[in-house]
């Protein structure tokens, strides 16, 4: 799967999903439906991928997990949170665009990649989420794969 053309998303059925996003009156509850929204469309744009999510970030800098496309996503990221490491929090704190070609070699953030060691995640690409005013959490796509995405795949997720 790694090894065909990358075929993203047509035009049409990205536009579709931003649409849905827009005409929402932004209840929580219509919050959370655009955010499962968002991330479901970053997993179906970026071919090889596991799992998406969508964490925000309070005032004192405690993260949550607030839309994910699959438990995997929950799960890295709750490790992330617990822990107060990984490319998530890298990703919101720095304001980069984090890529991770394997989780499992990876040493930036040692305790991070033993807790996820025994899950089907290698591959990471975490971005903030910073509309004016700083980031005010981060977007991020994982793979079961180790390098199943380029610095390409960061500037597509910064896009979204």
């Amino acid at each position: 799967m790694l090894n065909q053309p990358f075929n993203p998303l047509p035009l049409d059925e990205l536009t579709a999903v931003f649409a849905r996003i827009k005409g929402l009156l932004l209840t929580e509850d219509k919050v959370d439906r655009a955010l499962q929204l968002l991330v479901r469309a970053v997993r179906d744009a970026i071919p090889g991928s596991a799992g998406a999510g969508i964490s925000l970030f309070d005032e004192h800098g405690r993260g949550s997990s607030t839309a994910a496309t699959e438990r995997l996503a929950g799960q890295v990221d709750a490790a992330q949170h617990n822990l107060g490491q990984g490319p998530c929090i890298e990703a919101w704190t720095a304001g980069i665009t984090v890529l991770v070609g394997d989780a499992a070699s990876d040493d930036r953030w040692p305790l991070w990649s033993e807790a996820v060691l025994t899950l089907p995640v290698r591959s990471v690409v975490s971005t903030p989420l910073a509309p004016d005013g700083g980031p005010i959490g981060t977007l991020k796509i994982y793979a079961a794969l180790p390098a199943a995405f380029t610095a390409a795949t960061g500037l597509l997720l910064e896009k979204f």
